[in-house]
């Protein structure tokens, strides 16, 4: 019998077109989106500070500890950045639109748990359709209103378990590659920003 591909959601961070402090190392090649796990490189990281910097315009400094303190004063209700759930299966990619926010993944994650759709931008419109019988449609776009909107079908179950490797996820990267990256500056520091990220993103 032939396996059944399974359902992923990635957590993604979009658009980090900002500048870089100049305590990096080496160049940053920017990408429109970023998929954050274990297996992230180095350059990740770098994209993701980026963004979590400039989306929320914190200042740098002018090292990698002023960085760090100016990053510890950023609360939980004022953290915003630019992207959200990627739903993955097979081929099919199904990205966070406009004004979806990485800051809410665990929203995202409720609002499923309590059979809602979540917010997952605009223009394209993502959502998600429940039936019944525990079927799940994750339509790329307002499917009432965009005749060519396409879908990932899966079971409730399967979607309850991609988010917890989604959460995983998260946690994985914030206490992996960029902490291992943050580590090679000052590793007190380091151990500072990741426990204030896991603070703020994590509902722990």
């Amino acid at each position: 019998m032939k396996k059944r591909n399974k359902l992923i959601i990635k957590p993604t961070i979009m658009n980090p077109y900002y500048d870089k402090p100049n305590w990096f190392e080496s160049e940053v090649d920017i990408d429109q989106f970023v998929f954050i796990d274990r297996h992230s490189l180095s350059n990740d990281v770098k994209q993701f500070i980026i963004l979590l910097f400039g989306y929320n315009d914190i200042e740098f400094g002018n090292c990698f500890e002023a960085s760090v303190n100016n990053f510890l004063e950023l609360q939980k209700d004022e953290l915003a950045m630019s992207g959200g759930p990627t739903f993955i299966y097979n081929e099919v990619q199904i990205l966070p639109s406009c004004c979806c926010g990485f800051e809410d993944l665990e929203d995202v994650a409720t609002c499923i748990k309590h059979k809602k759709s979540p917010w997952l931008g605009h223009d394209p419109y993502p959502c998600i359709e429940y039936s019944k019988r525990n079927k799940i449609k994750i339509w790329s776009d307002d499917y009432k209103e965009n005749k060519d909107a396409f879908y990932i079908s899966c079971t409730y179950t399967e979607l309850l378990v991609a988010l917890h490797e989604m959460k995983r996820d998260l946690i994985s990267f914030i206490e992996g590659p960029c902490f291992d990256y943050l580590a090679r500056f000052n590793l007190k520091y380091a151990n500072n920003m990741v426990n204030h990220l896991k603070k703020l993103l994590i509902d722990v």
